[in-house]
């Protein structure tokens, strides 16, 4: 099963749920000119919130303070799971990147109302992100990303 972290990322200076980060992918070619949070597989060995850590770095050069990170949800999926990670940073939200896929800060309502520019599950998993809701996501067996069970855990 492959193993995938998205980051959400959140200033510790300025915790302004106004803003965040997003990534104009390139890469896979079904996510090719859609906004995603940074993110990527997992290497093997690596933890969790290590592998956060280094994929926000090596998307947007934000560095996460990996003793305050943590698992917000995941979606599993036929052969994989994508785990989604708070990882707070000090310092503004900017970002700089020279690399294929140039990174994005977007106020969150017109990043919730780009339509099909945003990948699917975002809509759904941003909100959840910023309320800090423990869920999971369980996607169907066709991988079709608008069919899927939601489950939202009360704390």
């Amino acid at each position: 099963m492959r193993q995938y972290v998205l980051c959400y990322a959140e200033s510790i200076d300025n915790p302004d749920i106004d803003w965040v980060v997003l990534i104009d992918k390139k890469n896979p070619p079904w996510q090719d000119g859609h906004l995603n949070f940074p993110g990527g597989e997992i290497k093997e060995g690596e933890g969790l919130l290590t592998a956060a850590c280094r994929e926000l770095k090596e998307a947007t050069t934000l560095v996460a303070e990996r003793d305050r990170c943590e698992l917000l949800g995941t979606m599993h999926g036929v052969d994989l799971v994508v785990s989604i990670v708070l990882c707070p940073f000090k310092g503004p939200f900017n970002v700089d990147y020279n690399g294929p896929e140039r990174p994005v800060v977007i106020f969150i309502r017109e990043a919730l109302c780009m339509g099909s520019r945003i990948l699917p599950e975002l809509r759904t998993i941003l909100p959840l992100c910023i309320s800090r809701q423990p869920w999971q996501m369980i996607l169907s067996e066709d991988r079709n990303w608008f069919n899927y069970v939601l489950q939202v855990n009360n704390v």
